[in-house]
Protein backbone atom coordinates (compact mmCIF):
# COMPACT_ATOMS: atom_id res chain seq x y z
CA UNK A 1 0.00 0.00 0.00
CA UNK A 2 1.27 3.48 -0.82
CA UNK A 3 2.11 5.77 2.08
CA UNK A 4 1.26 9.49 2.11
CA UNK A 5 4.79 10.63 1.24
CA UNK A 6 5.11 8.14 -1.61
CA UNK A 7 1.69 9.16 -2.90
CA UNK A 8 2.66 12.85 -2.96
CA UNK A 9 5.68 12.07 -5.18
CA UNK A 10 3.53 10.38 -7.84
CA UNK A 11 2.59 12.42 -10.91
CA UNK A 12 -0.91 13.91 -10.76
CA UNK A 13 -2.04 12.03 -13.87
CA UNK A 14 -1.18 8.74 -12.18
CA UNK A 15 -3.01 9.78 -9.01
CA UNK A 16 -6.05 10.75 -11.07
CA UNK A 17 -6.09 7.40 -12.91
CA UNK A 18 -5.61 5.57 -9.59
CA UNK A 19 -8.60 7.45 -8.18
CA UNK A 20 -10.65 6.59 -11.27
CA UNK A 21 -9.83 2.88 -10.87
CA UNK A 22 -10.82 2.95 -7.19
CA UNK A 23 -14.04 4.85 -7.94
CA UNK A 24 -14.99 2.59 -10.84
CA UNK A 25 -14.51 -0.45 -8.59
CA UNK A 26 -16.69 1.19 -5.93
CA UNK A 27 -19.37 2.08 -8.47
CA UNK A 28 -19.41 -1.45 -9.83
CA UNK A 29 -20.02 -2.75 -6.31
CA UNK A 30 -22.85 -0.27 -5.70
CA UNK A 31 -24.27 -0.56 -9.21
CA UNK A 32 -26.65 -3.43 -8.60
CA UNK A 33 -28.20 -1.94 -5.46
CA UNK A 34 -28.54 1.50 -7.03
CA UNK A 35 -30.14 0.03 -10.15
CA UNK A 36 -32.74 -1.72 -8.00
CA UNK A 37 -33.46 1.48 -6.05
CA UNK A 38 -33.62 3.65 -9.17
CA UNK A 39 -35.79 1.04 -10.90
CA UNK A 40 -38.18 1.06 -7.95
CA UNK A 41 -38.44 4.84 -8.02
CA UNK A 42 -39.00 4.75 -11.79
CA UNK A 43 -41.91 2.31 -11.37
CA UNK A 44 -43.48 4.47 -8.65
CA UNK A 45 -43.03 7.61 -10.75
CA UNK A 46 -44.51 5.96 -13.85
CA UNK A 47 -47.49 4.79 -11.81
CA UNK A 48 -48.06 8.35 -10.54
CA UNK A 49 -47.84 9.77 -14.06
CA UNK A 50 -50.45 7.27 -15.28
CA UNK A 51 -52.74 8.12 -12.36
CA UNK A 52 -52.40 11.85 -13.00
CA UNK A 53 -52.95 11.48 -16.73
CA UNK A 54 -56.17 9.54 -16.08
CA UNK A 55 -57.25 12.22 -13.61
CA UNK A 56 -56.51 15.00 -16.10
CA UNK A 57 -58.28 13.10 -18.88
CA UNK A 58 -61.46 12.80 -16.81
CA UNK A 59 -61.40 16.41 -15.60
CA UNK A 60 -60.76 17.83 -19.08
CA UNK A 61 -63.55 15.82 -20.76
CA UNK A 62 -66.71 17.93 -20.65
CA UNK A 63 -69.48 16.26 -18.73
CA UNK A 64 -72.70 15.68 -20.56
Amino acid sequence: MLQGEELSRLPSSFKRSLLEVVLSGYLTECDRTEQVIIGGYAVILAHRVVQLSWLWAFTLVPSG
